[in-house]
């Protein structure tokens, strides 16, 4: 899917809206961490994702709403390779056992 600042992307469970992009400064790594935050909601849970490529490892970021447990993924995906800069993947993982 493709995602903008400011606009509400519509799935059967919650809806994703993009917030925006923002670096925070550490000690341990002086170029900091570039976060994309991302606001994830249904109809009575509303929280902020944020995935981080940290210092390489390009990752899915998991995450819980209404019961249900999902991976976002930027930039690259497990499953289909390379992401363009505005793409974004979610996943519905299975729950644990």
């Amino acid at each position: 899917m493709k995602y903008r600042a400011g606009e509400k992307i519509e799935f059967p469970d919650f809806a994703v809206e993009y917030i925006r992009k923002r670096r925070k400064d550490t000690r341990g790594y002086p170029r900091g961490f570039l976060y994309y935050d991302f606001k994830v909601r249904n109809s009575n849970i509303e929280k902020v994702v944020s995935w981080c490529s940290g210092t390489g490892d390009i990752g899915p970021v998991e995450f819980e709403i209404g019961g249900k447990r999902c991976q976002l993924e930027l930039r690259h995906s497990e499953k289909l390779g390379k992401l363009k800069d505005n793409e974004f993947v979610i996943w519905q993982t299975n729950p644990a056992s």
